[in-house]
């Protein structure tokens, strides 16, 4: 079903006729029940529904519907973090642990924790050496998560200054805010940010510590009036300092998310080539998919909601349709290394016998063995997965989708020693033998 353009004239591709996107037949070939498309493109906002809020349950998907947006709910917490920046009220660079009351009740044994070290620059960016998740069901708030986390035994991290996408910096970062405002995460942000922006966005249920991460649901018509906090053209909403949100355009020095994005900065990251350069962030939860892009020169916004766990085909699908009609949106196409024949290595995953066993971030493991030609990839709830080795320690697995991991090595010690998988970095378990050297 079609939706509304605020300016149909003002709009669309070359001819300023507006989008004849046909989202209905790209939903059936994607197998998507229902969803919303919203497209924000010179100075006007075209949306679309189509399909049902449920499979079967008879009630069409409406301008209002609200989506899981997942762990684009990161946006928000960053861009709540980039107003009191603008505030005068945070610093991106200075240690968070200034700022967390927290700090004062550490033992002194733990008062170099790296969640205390890290600014918040490298919490938004992924880049505080922090495990990916810490669960906590008895936690009945924020503080009470992260006083929890602070005193949990040291699990296997990343160093600082190494990318490994992290909900945990999210949920810190969360804290923060509660902090500087008095408010729990929730209120700040609505109270700060949903309300003024005219959104409906609200929180799901969840574990404190999840919230800022992952817990807020709404339309794709909000996302994008988010979006436009980040673009640079007159009318944008005035609710934070524009130097400010700026930062989310500069890449994090050492933000590297292979197989992730191009780059990443506070709280976005960054897709496409330098000279068509989109802001973002992807999410999924309970089987439902969220996209958004950003792009701030040209002040186009893109945001796609489904409630099928193929909604990354339908955005792919969307992506397409959107550049036929002259709007082309940054993606991350990362170019593979060759296969090992073609690198003049021994062909099959008998070259990698040396990166096998299991590597670890936080409570995440992933156990590596071979399969005949293949790498195995052993995934936590009994999920497993088959991988292309390929040159330069690289390996295409095919998972959900197609999408690229790499082992590193150790520059002193010649020893594979750590698993960049799915825009992780997971450190590999000392109590397995390193194998023989790598070639």
């Amino acid at each position: 079903m079609h939706g509304d353009s605020a300016d149909p004239a003002g709009y669309g591709a070359g001819d300023g006729s507006p989008l004849d996107l046909d989202l209905d037949r790209l939903a059936r070939d994607c197998d998507v029940a229902g969803g919303q498309l919203a497209v924000h493109h010179h100075g006007a906002l075209e949306t679309w529904e189509f399909g049902e809020e449920e499979p079967g349950a008879g009630r069409p998907v409406h301008s209002a519907t609200a989506f899981p947006y997942g762990s684009t709910t990161k946006v928000f917490t960053a861009t709540s973090v980039l107003q009191l920046v603008g505030d005068g009220d945070l610093d991106l660079d200075r240690p968070v642990r200034e700022w967390l009351p927290e700090a004062g009740t550490v033992p002194e044994a733990r008062k170099d924790h790296p969640a205390l070290a890290a600014t918040l620059r490298q919490l938004l960016s992924h880049t505080a050496g922090l495990p990916s998740d810490h669960d906590d069901a008895d936690a009945s708030s924020l503080r009470r998560w992260l006083t929890g986390f602070l005193a949990a035994p040291a699990d296997a991290r990343p160093a600082p200054g190494t990318f490994s996408y992290s909900n945990v910096g999210y949920g810190i970062a969360g804290r923060v805010v509660e902090s500087v405002t008095g408010l729990p995460w929730y209120e700040a942000v609505r109270d700060y940010l949903l309300r003024p922006l005219g959104t409906a966005v609200t929180a799901l249920p969840a574990e404190p510590g999840s919230l800022p991460a992952g817990g807020l649901a709404g339309s794709a018509a909000d996302l994008v009036r988010l979006g436009l906090l980040h673009v640079a053209e007159p009318g944008r909403p005035d609710l934070a300092d524009p130097a400010a949100l700026g930062e989310a355009t500069r890449p994090t020095a050492g933000a590297d998310p292979f197989g992730l994005a191009d780059g990443w900065g506070p709280g976005l990251g960054h897709f496409g080539a330098a000279d068509n350069r989109w802001l973002g962030h992807d999410g999924t939860l309970d089987g439902a998919t969220c996209h958004l892009r950003i792009h701030p020169r040209r002040g186009t916004v893109v945001a796609l909601t489904t409630n099928s766990p193929t909604g990354q085909a339908l955005w792919d699908a969307v992506v397409g349709a959107l550049r036929d009609a002259g709007i082309d949106v940054g993606v991350y196409r990362p170019v593979p290394p060759p296969s090992l024949a073609q690198a003049g290595a021994p062909a099959g995953a008998a070259a990698f016998a040396d990166c096998t066993g299991t590597y670890r971030n936080g409570e995440l493991a992933v156990t590596v063995g071979l399969d005949g030609p293949h790498l195995v990839l052993e995934l936590p709830g009994g999920a497993r997965e088959l991988a292309e080795p390929l040159a330069r320690r690289t390996f295409a697995a095919r998972g959900a989708g197609a999408f690229l991991g790499r082992f590193a090595v150790d520059a002193r010690t010649g020893a594979v020693h750590a698993l960049q998988y799915s825009g992780r970095t997971l450190l590999r378990d000392t109590g397995r033998a390193h194998g023989a050297r790598p070639h």
